[in-house]
Parts: structure tokens; C-alpha cells; sequence
């Protein structure tokens, strides 16, 4: 969706080492959108790194069915980029 700041493909233990180091910041009033196929391409244990990260620093976030990676969107967007 353009517009919208995208994360990439990061990997998640590689996001969650950058929340935890103090390299990723919060954005107030947004939630990180991670999409299925990053998520499942990923360890469990590696989920669980990057959720406990999240919450650790406030970060919200939302695994949605699509194809795509990690994406910031705004709290009144509906999942996926849409504005109701």
C-alpha cells in the first residue's frame, strides 16, 4: 500500500535483536502488520522472541493471512491497509 513504511522480509529474530538494541522504535498510534508468509517461515522460538520483544517495548503487532512482509500501519486502518 503506498504510503506505508514496510519493514521488508526481515526475519524475525533479526527485528526482535534490533527492538531489544534499542535500533527499532515504537511509532505511537501504529501496530506492525507481519504477514503469514514471514511469520511461518520462522522458528517458533523466534516468534516467541519477537513477542515478547513487542511486548517488552510496546510494540504492537498483528500477524494477517497476505502475502507481503512487515509493515507499519496506523491504528484506524483496518488489517490489511484499509481505511474504514
Amino acid at each position: 500500500m503506498a504510503g506505508r513504511d514496510s519493514i521488508g522480509m526481515a526475519d524475525l529474530d533479526v527485528l526482535a535483536s534490533r527492538i531489544t538494541d534499542g535500533e527499532f522504535e515504537n511509532r505511537p498510534g501504529c501496530r506492525l502488520e507481519v504477514s503469514t508468509y514471514v511469520w511461518q517461515r520462522n522458528s517458533f522460538e523466534a516468534q516467541q522472541r519477537f513477542e515478547e520483544a513487542c511486548e517488552t517495548h510496546g510494540i504492537a503487532f498483528e500477524v494477517l493471512q497476505q502475502i507481503g512482509g512487515i509493515e507499519w500501519a496506523t491504528r484506524g486502518e483496518t488489517p490489511g491497509g484499509h481505511v474504514p
